[in-house]
């Protein structure tokens, strides 16, 4: 794909129902539809109004859960993709991994599950 979102949008390809294994919802949530992607392309970040840019707290290969009706879709051949704002990004996958905890992993004192 040749695209680069701008300013604070990002492109994911939408997961079908099998590829979700990674983000649990409770059954309140399965109702609102939430969409869930892998994010494809990311934006420079927002400009603020000093003049600065915020950069992107998602990158590209997260997993994410976004607003039901959120983005414009577009198609690349056969696939579909979604433009979003960062801002209708709901949950994204935790993935920092403090010093502490790499201690411990390393000491085998903390066992990390897939």
């Amino acid at each position: 794909m040749n695209l680069k979102p701008l300013g604070d949008h990002l492109i994911l390809q939408p997961l079908s129902e099998e590829d979700r294994s990674g983000i649990a919802l409770p059954e309140s949530e399965k109702e609102k539809k939430s969409g869930k992607g892998e994010v494809i392309a990311v934006g420079p970040g927002r400009v603020l109004d000093n003049g600065n840019r915020l950069p992107m707290s998602i990158k590209v290969g997260d997993k994410i859960m976004y607003r039901s009706y959120a983005g414009d879709e577009i198609k690349s051949g056969e696939k579909k993709y979604l433009i979003i704002s960062e801002s209708d990004v709901l949950v994204k996958p935790r993935t920092q991994i403090t010093e502490h905890r790499k201690c411990l992993l390393q000491k085998n004192l903390l066992l990390e599950f897939c």
